[in-house]
């Protein structure tokens, strides 16, 4: 993807370890239309004083692979693409993560629905599991919901 024709960053949406999270319109038709989304998740990842250059391209591209090798997971954010300038991975957008989700006084979660979010947890991590990847930052605010 092309960083400035493809993506129109509109507001922070949080930060961890790993990166920076914005909001993004996709101004990519192609990709648009593929996907059925107009916004998508922005992650520009954190590069490490600690790592040569290479060393961080190479985590970059380490974890861009992780996502395309289980793009086609429903348990897995989808990945739409990535940027080599900045450094960045572009996925579907979530409506929300469980720790928002659990705090939302509106919200009721029955122990049906609890039972399903733990299925579909436990789904995402034996996909991973699977192909040999250990997730190594599972919380409740790294688990996006639809």
């Amino acid at each position: 993807m092309d960083y400035t024709n493809d993506l129109r960053l509109i507001g922070p949406l949080g930060h961890g370890g790993a990166g920076v999270i914005y909001r993004a319109a996709l101004l990519n038709p192609q990709l648009k239309k593929q996907h059925n989304i107009e916004e998508v998740a922005v992650k520009q990842v954190t590069i490490w004083d600690k790592l040569t250059d290479e060393e961080n391209l190479q985590r970059f591209h380490q974890e861009v692979s992780l996502l395309f090798s289980l793009i086609f997971h429903e348990n897995i954010a989808t990945l739409i693409g990535y940027t080599e300038s900045p450094q960045t991975i572009i996925t579907k957008m979530y409506r929300t993560d469980l720790t928002r989700f659990i705090l939302n006084p509106e919200e009721h979660i029955s122990p049906s629905l609890a039972i399903s979010l733990a299925i579909d947890i436990i789904n995402g991590l034996a996909a991973m599991h699977n192909i040999g990847i250990v997730h190594r930052d599972i919380k409740s605010a790294n688990v996006l919901l639809v």
